[in-house]
């Protein structure tokens, strides 16, 4: 299991929910640190960057480096989150984070991905585990240090439990309790605004672009998301 794979495992979630997620172009070289999935909701729309433990030979060794998340990432999700506040509309950005080993559903070991909102995954992950360590392990594992680490029980199978997605009928779906399914009301099925979204992703990009790379032309680089 790669990224790409689970880009394409939540895309095809989140169309399950009548949302359209937009996956954008690789050759979008302005674009540096864009989420991998925008999602389109009529009152809602929404930005998801996937990452991935990194590789290892055993389930239960698997860490996350904070450093995955790379500045112009952190930069994007802040943005979005930012960009309500000053307009006065609540939004979220989101980290969605998956296991490589293992299979989806299974009892033991199974692969798993949590769904996890950008500024809890900064309160509630990285600040509580920085003083320690600079990533996430996915479990209490032998040898691992600081002991605080194992003690205080800071790995993503306890610290992440609020927002782990489920394995059913053969894809993810969102608990009906989880704060994603809860803001997106996915259950109301709501219409797609493509108008809205396309206007408010145009200014976000160009506003970050700038930030980016001060002293640059944007008009002959930016473009809204295809339909």
């Amino acid at each position: 299991m790669n990224e790409a794979q689970l880009v394409t495992e939540i895309t095809g979630m989140l169309k399950r929910d009548f949302l359209w997620p937009y996956k954008p172009r690789d050759n979008e070289n302005y674009a540096v640190g864009t989420p991998d999935i925008l999602v389109l909701n009529a009152t809602f729309p929404t930005v998801i960057e996937v990452k991935m433990f990194a590789r290892s030979s055993r389930w239960a060794n698997a860490i996350f480096p904070f450093k995955d998340i790379s500045i112009e990432q952190r930069a994007w999700l802040e943005m979005w989150i930012r960009d309500g506040e000053e307009n006065d509309w609540t939004q979220c950005s989101w980290l969605a984070l998956g296991t490589r080993l293992g299979r989806a559903g299974a009892k033991n070991e199974p692969r798993r991905l949590w769904l996890i909102p950008w500024r809890d995954w900064l309160s509630e992950i990285e600040h509580v585990l920085r003083p320690h360590r600079l990533s996430l392990p996915l479990t209490k594992c032998k040898g691992q240090k600081p002991m605080a680490v194992q003690e205080l029980g800071l790995n993503a199978i306890n610290l992440l439990a609020k927002w782990e997605l489920q394995w059913y009928n053969g894809g993810w779906t969102v608990p009906s309790n989880h704060i994603f399914s809860r803001m997106l009301n996915l259950s109301s099925r709501p219409p797609r605004d493509t108008a809205a979204f396309r206007q408010r992703w145009r200014k976000l990009k160009e506003t970050l672009y700038c930030e980016l790379n001060p002293g640059t032309n944007t008009s002959e680089h930016l473009a809204p998301p295809a339909q």
